[in-house]
């Protein structure tokens, strides 16, 4: 699993809360998705990815 830059972490959707912990779970929901998904729901409770990012 590559590791996701935290500089990418703050551009992903406007309007959608992204909280950075030391460990985000971006992978599943975002990593493919970056710059072509629309305004979406907050993503529902469910299995998480846990990725480390070292910001």
């Amino acid at each position: 699993m590559a590791r996701t830059p935290s500089s990418q972490l703050v551009e992903i959707d406007p309007g959608v809360e992204v909280v950075l912990h030391p460990r985000v779970d971006v992978h599943s929901q975002r990593h493919q998705s970056y710059g072509r998904r629309p305004p979406v729901e907050p993503p529902e409770p469910g299995p998480l990815i846990e990725v480390e990012v070292e910001l």
